[in-house]
């Protein structure tokens, strides 16, 4: 269940996210969007994932909520929700402003926000943690994206040949990590999860959430790297919308698939 919950959080941070907004190359006024997520492992039903929020031409906002459900309600009853914003390049890059987030158990509660200034984020966390020798700052990490606004990235790459060929720097206040796409000749042989099924064409990618920085030793060295397969629905254009996200544990496959 460790591992599990490892890969659960990633997820929650860096990329369970999905909104059926315009393409990047076509919004105009502001385009709302609310999707839900039901993740499951061996068919057992652990969370719900909501996401709501709006991009326009020269801004955006989004939000999103996670909470435990069945199984992992019981063990780890968790609570989460996070909100970014920030502005839109006229490149189609999204830059932040701010993001908040609010994590809540049976045994604790966590505040974190981000503000920008550039490149550079002050961070505020509540209620304050005695310093720890593995703790990384902002100020080292320049140029990284708040986990809500690194899963907008995620299903907008400046070019759609490019959607399985990146690289998506984030930084959540604590931890350094970066969501990798690659192409799925990438994946190494093994077991594969199911594909989702779907009325439309799909594109399949190989993904990594890899650790960087402000992970304790343990996590930080014996286990760096956490693959896993996301299912995107081509629109079109640039946009890509996911589908289904899986990740392999200990306990088979942990699998989040967009609600119809």
């Amino acid at each position: 269940m460790r591992s599990f919950a490892r890969l659960f959080h990633g997820f929650c941070a860096g990329i369970l996210l999905s909104a059926p907004v315009a393409a990047t190359g076509e919004i105009g006024e502001p385009s709302p969007f609310e999707t839900t997520y039901d993740f499951y492992i061996g068919g057992l039903s652990i969370a719900e994932i909501t996401f709501d929020g709006a991009i326009g031409t020269l801004e955006y906002s989004a939000s999103s909520t996670v909470q435990t459900r069945g199984l992992l309600e019981l063990l780890v009853k968790t609570r989460m929700t996070a909100s970014a914003k920030g502005y839109r390049h006229t490149r189609g890059y999204l830059a932040p402003d701010e993001y908040r987030t609010d994590y809540t158990t049976r045994s604790e509660e966590r505040k974190v926000s981000i503000a920008y200034t550039g490149e550079i984020a002050d961070v505020s966390i509540y209620p304050a943690e005695a310093k720890k020798p593995y703790d990384t700052d902002a100020s080292e990490h320049p140029g990284t994206l708040d986990p809500v606004t690194a899963a907008v990235t995620m299903m907008n790459p400046r070019n759609a040949e490019d959607l399985c060929n990146r690289s998506i720097p984030v930084f959540d206040g604590k931890r350094r990590y970066d969501i990798v796409l690659l192409p799925l000749s990438n994946r190494p042989e093994g077991r594969s999860p199911p594909p989702p099924s779907w009325k439309q064409p799909l594109k399949r990618c190989f993904g990594v959430y890899e650790r960087i920085a402000g992970f304790e030793g343990e996590l930080q060295n014996e286990q760096r790297y956490f693959p896993f397969d996301v299912w995107f629905e081509a629109t079109g254009s640039t946009y890509h919308r996911i589908v289904r996200l899986a990740g392999k544990t200990k306990l088979g496959f942990a699998i989040g698939t967009l609600r119809k």
